[in-house]
């Protein structure tokens, strides 16, 4: 079938190509094809909200590596076909208790990973969409990128969400006010983020 094509607005007008599948079956979960992304060959899945509508959902995607106080670089490309779907770890914070005694959100120094969402058209014929970034909050010391419904903003608001993890607290914005300790990589992350989204939205498959 014919790729959707995914504009970007205002400063980031580049055309995405991402084939989907032909016709998720109601009520069950459907896989995408495989998306060819700057890092490494990608599949989604293709999931059925409670409004009924569908959504491609690209989750725990690496878009990003780092080492402790070190800006952000390209993560390490893979050749095999990475399965996107469920959200990676989330960047070090605070944790809860679960009711079972155990820790939550699970956390990891390797937490650099984006989402994308995309509303899902059984015939595509060259159908544009906007692209939005949610940013999470949390005061730079918690939260992730999966803690918004952004299948169903995107499935609503008709437009390609994408959200992204970023390092927090000491690890993402300590800084000793000189060149041995600049800071702001949390911040780093960020334009990370938004250059793997520009980078892999000019790519066509």
């Amino acid at each position: 079938m014919p790729p959707v094509i995914i504009q970007v607005p205002n400063a980031l007008k580049i055309p995405i190509k991402f084939n989907l599948l032909s016709g998720p079956k109601k009520g069950r979960r459907s896989i995408t094809d495989v998306v060819q992304t700057t890092s490494g060959p990608v599949v989604g899945k293709t999931t059925q909200l409670p409004t009924g509508k569908f959504v491609d959902q690209f989750l725990g995607i690496r878009y990003a590596q780092a080492k402790r106080f070190e800006k952000p670089a390209a993560p390490t490309p893979w050749k095999d076909v990475f399965y996107a779907f469920s959200f990676g770890e989330n960047c070090p914070q605070r944790q809860g208790v679960n009711e079972n005694g155990t820790l939550y959100p699970e956390i990891s120094e390797e937490c650099l990973f984006i989402n994308v969402f995309v509303p899902h058209r059984s015939k595509a014929n060259g159908e544009q969409f906007r692209v939005m970034h949610w940013i999470h909050g949390g005061c730079y010391n918690s939260y992730s990128g999966d803690q918004v419904g952004a299948e169903v903003l995107a499935s609503e608001g008709d437009v390609i969400v994408v959200t992204f993890n970023y390092r927090l607290g000491a690890l993402g914005y300590l800084a000793t006010g000189n060149s041995d300790l600049p800071g702001n990589y949390g911040m780093f992350d960020q334009q990370a983020a938004l250059k793997w989204t520009q980078d892999n939205i000019a790519r066509s498959v």
